[in-house]
């Protein structure tokens, strides 16, 4: 996740070099800082983004507090 949002901003540093056309950057009315927010932060609108952030919180919760553990102790109480 750190490493993604490093990615977010060293890209949104260098946008007009990165992600605008000169044409864009010579308009008068393009803001390259409202631009480089809106590309930024775009991503977070996807549905997709939430779904693998919420699976990767769950599996951490899951190792921390050793769910895989009690539940394989539980399913051998049924096989012994």
């Amino acid at each position: 996740m750190v490493i993604g949002l490093t990615g977010v901003v060293i890209i949104a540093l260098f946008s007009q070099y990165v992600l605008f056309s000169p044409a864009e950057l010579a308009g008068p009315s393009f803001k390259i800082a409202t631009e480089a927010f809106k590309w930024g932060v775009s991503g977070f609108g996807n549905s997709t983004v939430w779904l693998i952030f919420g699976v990767f919180m769950f599996a951490a919760g899951y190792d921390k507090i050793k769910f895989g553990c009690r539940l394989a102790l539980f399913g051998l109480l049924f096989l012994v």
